[in-house]
């Protein structure tokens, strides 16, 4: 299982079918817009834009990430895990992350509120953050997606539905 993983892993690193890339990410972003509120659509995207100028992270990278977390539901929330928005940003990390993006969006003159935990722009953008923090904490996308979501088993489930979210 594990050499499974490994070779997973290198062909998601080495691997370059952004055709196959693209057609998924059109695919969730029309089901996004089938899902969501047009205003939550439009700030998710402009978002998921300001995101890809500040961080070294692929939109398709964080709309899969989104799929998966919350299938783009804006006021998503898991009570076990305490997990809240879009990317389930985690009640523990979620206020330390939303100050650190509000710079951006003081920047991009952007209005945004610190204490919700729904805030589209600062969501996505902590997704963004994150995902920016463990890929270059792992030196690898794929292990960057692993670690959002922790350790061990789980993270290595989570890994594979991304795979699969990702590449279709």
């Amino acid at each position: 299982m594990k050499l499974i993983i490994s070779l997973i892993t290198i062909f998601f690193i080495s691997a370059n079918y952004p055709a196959e890339v693209k057609e998924k990410e059109s695919d969730l972003l029309i089901y996004a817009q089938q899902k969501m509120d047009i205003d939550d659509y439009v700030n998710m995207m402009r978002a998921v834009e300001i995101g890809e100028r500040y961080y070294n992270v692929d939109r398709d990278i964080v709309l899969a990430v989104i799929f998966i977390e919350s299938d783009f539901k804006v006021n998503a929330v898991n009570r076990k895990t305490k997990d809240y928005g879009l990317s389930q940003q985690n009640d523990k990390y979620y206020l330390a992350r939303y100050k650190h993006v509000s710079m951006i969006l003081d920047a991009e003159k952007i209005s945004y509120d610190i204490n919700n935990k729904y805030d589209i722009y600062l969501n996505v953008l902590s997704c963004f953050y994150y995902l920016d923090h463990c890929i270059n904490l792992k030196d690898s996308k794929s292990q960057g997606v692993k670690k959002y979501n922790g350790t061990g088993k789980r993270a290595e489930a989570y890994l594979n539905k991304f795979l699969e979210v990702y590449y279709g």
